[in-house]
């Protein structure tokens, strides 16, 4: 869970290069590349000021790849009293096990 008025960034990890990354995407609509960040390995931060712009629900994430896409969920919950809490999520593109469940073809 992320929590609103934290300040806090949400990263995740996905398995597959951070190269083939073309675009980001929240509840299938593009993320401005300024709400965000890609590290080598394939870690994607979500900025503080666009997580605070969502509606407090289960949101998708999903990262499109060249050769295919990785989804996952992440939470925005209302302020706590501990301000510092966030999570990290993982994310996997080429593992057998996950791309049946994950990737999408076709686009």
């Amino acid at each position: 869970i992320w929590r609103k008025n934290s300040g806090k960034d949400l990263s995740f990890t996905a398995d597959g290069s951070h190269k083939d990354l073309q675009k980001v995407l929240v509840g299938g609509k593009t993320v401005n590349s300024k709400y965000y960040t890609v590290e080598e390995g394939t870690v994607v931060t979500l900025k503080a000021q666009f997580l605070q712009s969502l509606e407090l629900q289960k949101h998708t994430l999903t990262l499109v790849f060249a050769d295919g896409e990785a989804e996952g969920t992440f939470q925005v919950g209302a302020a706590a009293d501990d301000s510092n809490y966030h999570s990290v999520s993982s994310l996997t593109h080429n593992s057998p096990l996950y791309l049946a469940l994950y990737r999408k073809k076709g686009r």
